[in-house]
């Protein structure tokens, strides 16, 4: 371990000694599932700093580009992986070095949760419908022994509840905190709950809750390795495809400037 990282004087970029990866208005922290796990227990383990992570996919990246908060709250986490084939195959177009490593996520949630429940981590989930939250309860204590305290509450709660809703998570100091209020949502909420806790690795993580409580399917194996992933997805839930529409919008955005950077080169 290093507990400069720990302190703050190293961000993880740094620990790994790996750049982050710029893309037109977005940059891409080319980390492994081991990578972040091994920061991750450093960080709860030293309880000297929180530990930010975006799992940002094509519709975030897009996001950023009219949301200056969300643009700037992003920027600031100490880590952003690339979640989904979209950003990857993009990282491509800039040639020499591209994005390796793909982190989603509802595996990296999955990955955090089996460290928590291996290290008796506490942790938090905030976020989804209360019939989701209730079952995704069910889900982990049954599904990952060892987990440590948990607290759960559901996404849908007024200006009053939310405050209530930091104080309680100032009060229980979780190790994870998972956010699955949807993007911006997520992102802006964990920005407001960072003073509170110390040592928390925290991150937004969209439709994850319904994924892990059983609410919607994984798509099949065959399909994530396809990138089909987004479609699968699409199926269960056609009112997604007014936001898929973004997609190719970001693309556009991506290849016109990253060719005028080529251009201003010449």
């Amino acid at each position: 371990m290093n507990e400069k990282a720990a302190q703050g004087l190293y961000a993880p970029r740094d620990y790994f000694l790996r750049p982050r990866f710029a893309l037109a208005n977005i940059e891409l922290d080319d980390l492994s599932f081991e990578e972040i796990i091994e920061y991750s227990n450093i960080v709860i383990n030293e309880k000297k700093a929180n530990l930010f992570i975006v799992t940002l996919d094509i519709l975030g990246a897009y996001n950023s580009i009219f949301d200056e908060r969300y643009s700037s709250i992003v920027s600031g986490a100490e880590i952003i992986t690339c979640d989904g084939a979209g950003l990857k195959m993009l990282s491509k177009i800039k040639g020499g070095r591209a994005v390796k490593n793909k982190v989603s996520g509802v595996d990296l949630s999955a990955r955090l949760l089996t460290e928590a429940a291996a290290r008796g981590y506490k942790a938090a989930f905030i976020g989804a419908r209360p019939e989701v939250i209730s079952k995704l309860e069910t889900a982990v204590l049954s599904g990952y022994k060892g987990i440590g305290e948990t607290f759960f509450h559901h996404g849908y709660f007024t200006p009053a509840q939310r405050v209530s809703i930091i104080e309680k998570l100032s009060r229980f100091k979780p190790d994870i905190a998972l956010i699955a209020l949807g993007n911006p949502a997520q992102e802006k909420f964990i920005e407001e709950i960072k003073p509170f806790v110390k040592g928390c690795v925290m991150m937004g993580v969209g439709g994850t809750f319904d994924v892990l409580s059983g609410a919607l399917k994984r798509a099949p194996v065959f399909m994530q390795k396809l990138y089909l992933e987004w479609l699968y997805r699409l199926m269960q839930q056609p009112s997604r495809i007014f936001r898929m529409l973004n997609i190719p919008k970001y693309i556009v955005y991506v290849l016109f400037s990253e060719a005028v950077k080529w251009l201003g080169k010449k």
